[in-house]
């Protein structure tokens, strides 16, 4: 009996239901659209058999009456058009709303996708403009040598100086250790590991310590610059060595030394 086959048809539609339900909910976060889909499937068909359901307990009521009058054919036929245009309708709105749906998300995607390309944009010229400010900061530091030194020629050059005033210059550029101004410079002490390390630097540590991670190299830069004994910064700096792999007389990694040697005024100037 067609009426006993719409009914089996509702209880297997809704076990499924109770299981899908149940493994939507056992997702976590968020739970996979294709699920969500299929769910919102069979909903619609248990709703197009709960009417097939009462069109065939009306008919079976009707043929279970002892004498009914029957009811007219055409008016049988006018509610059966009635409710296939309802069914029509609810199906048109579950697809309207699912078009509204996937058009909200693409919308979302391409928003997501847009901020990013403007954030990377953002960065790209902020490392742009860190970088050509770096430059002029060590171009306008050789002008600054430059002129000191044509300075000191000058000042020199007039004097003529007996030869106690030379020997004791002599002692006194001995007793100095030859170092040069650009070398008292960089043996300064400095407040901030970042508040000496140039774009060119970073970029220059990045690649050649932290395997080209950047976050990497945030990390450490910040652990480094918040000791606040050298002792602890260079074991924590052998530590790195073994991470990384640095090798023995890389370059890279005794500038950062001599770097965190300025922090914490171990250089002799």
């Amino acid at each position: 009996m067609k009426f006993e086959l719409v009914k089996e048809e509702l209880s297997t539609l809704l076990s499924t239901l109770v299981e899908q339900f149940e493994t939507m909910d056992a997702h976590q976060n968020t739970i996979p659209q294709i699920e969500i889909d299929i769910f919102t499937k069979n909903i619609q068909v248990l709703y197009e058999q709960t009417a097939l359901l009462k069109k065939s307990n009306s008919q079976f009521a009707s043929e279970s009456l002892p004498i009914q009058k029957a009811e007219p054919k055409v008016h049988i036929e006018v509610k059966a058009e009635i409710e296939e245009k309802v069914i029509e309708e609810e199906q048109v709105k579950l697809s309207q709303e699912r078009d509204i749906e996937e058009k909200q998300a693409e919308q979302e995607i391409e928003i997501s996708d847009k901020k990013e390309d403007e954030i990377a944009i953002e960065k790209e010229e902020s490392s742009v403009e860190e970088f050509k400010a770096q430059k002029h900061i060590e171009s306008s530091f050789d002008d600054i040598l430059e002129e000191s030194t044509q300075e000191e020629e000058d000042l020199f050059s007039h004097i003529k100086a007996s030869q106690e005033i030379l020997d004791l210059n002599k002692k006194l550029a001995e007793a100095r250790g030859n170092h040069s101004l650009a070398e008292k410079l960089q043996n300064l002490q400095i407040e901030s590991l970042k508040s000496v390390i140039g774009i060119n630097d970073k970029f220059y540590f990045i690649n050649e310590l932290f395997n080209g991670e950047a976050h990497k190299y945030e990390d450490v830069i910040y652990t480094l610059n918040n000791f606040k004994r050298i002792e602890d910064a260079m074991q924590y700096f052998s530590t790195l060595k073994y991470r990384f792999s640095w090798a023995e007389e890389s370059e890279a990694a005794e500038k950062l030394v001599h770097m965190l040697e300025r922090k914490f005024n171990v250089i002799d100037a």
